[in-house]
């Protein structure tokens, strides 16, 4: 009896030699390792964003149409690429320099554009814009446009519109006083469409559009209100 009592007694006590646990350090701790990992997703984020316009880079962008049309191949879903171009920035970048003309062009659409929106700007002053055409609740930002339409290529055209519209109305505060403005064509993605495919299909509405706002501009200017003697 006596030897058993002797060997639990030569156990040493654990409370002589692990320290007790310092709470208020240990919540110091915990609280400085989340703020460093909430820095860290800020800086990954950061990384796939256009320093100029904070939409997203090129490779994203393109990559998520990649993504869009493998999937739409095999579930038939309807989505929509609405390419938006600015119009006369070469003018701009020539009246006012980069900083002031072609630069604070980008910067305004970039202000049009909402985080949840899926945008991109895929080089020089072409902007992307890949939206879901499939109607459903959650599909908050333009829920009023697919309840009032159901043909995919009208929602896509309003899709365009709402786009043109937004970005027209920022590049407008500048007060640049050019013939500038900011065009939007779509594609609507149909079976058999490859990336390629609906990339010229935009880019050809696109252009279309732009030469539809340019002679919107012309008559503007050509208007007797707004006529400048050095036109003819």
């Amino acid at each position: 009896m006596n030897v058993e009592r002797s060997r639990f007694e030569s156990y040493p006590d654990p409370e002589k030699f692990v320290p007790r646990a310092n709470y208020a350090q240990l919540e110091y701790f915990l609280e400085e390792a989340q703020q460093r990992e909430l820095k860290l997703q800020e800086e990954i984020a950061w990384l796939g964003r256009d320093q100029l316009t904070g939409l997203k880079v090129d490779k994203l962008i393109r990559n998520e149409l990649d993504q869009r049309v493998e999937k739409a191949s095999k579930t038939g879903d309807k989505f929509v690429l609405i390419i938006g171009d600015v119009d006369n920035m070469k003018y701009a970048n020539t009246e006012f320099g980069h900083y002031y003309g072609g630069d604070a062009l980008l910067k305004a659409v970039g202000r049009s554009c909402r985080e949840e929106d899926l945008i991109g700007r895929a080089g020089g002053d072409e902007i992307w814009w890949i939206a879901d055409l499939k109607p459903r609740k959650e599909y908050r930002p333009h829920r009023l446009l697919h309840a009032r339409k159901t043909v995919p290529e009208e929602v896509a055209l309003s899709l365009a519109v709402v786009f043109e519209k937004r970005a027209n109305a920022e590049i407008k505060k500048l007060g640049l006083g050019l013939e500038v403005g900011f065009s939007a064509g779509f594609a609507v993605y149909q079976s058999g469409d490859t990336t390629g495919m609906m990339i010229d299909k935009a880019s050809s509405s696109m252009l279309e559009r732009k030469a539809i706002n340019k002679e919107l501009r012309g008559s503007m200017d050509r208007h007797p209100t707004n006529f400048r003697p050095e036109q003819k």
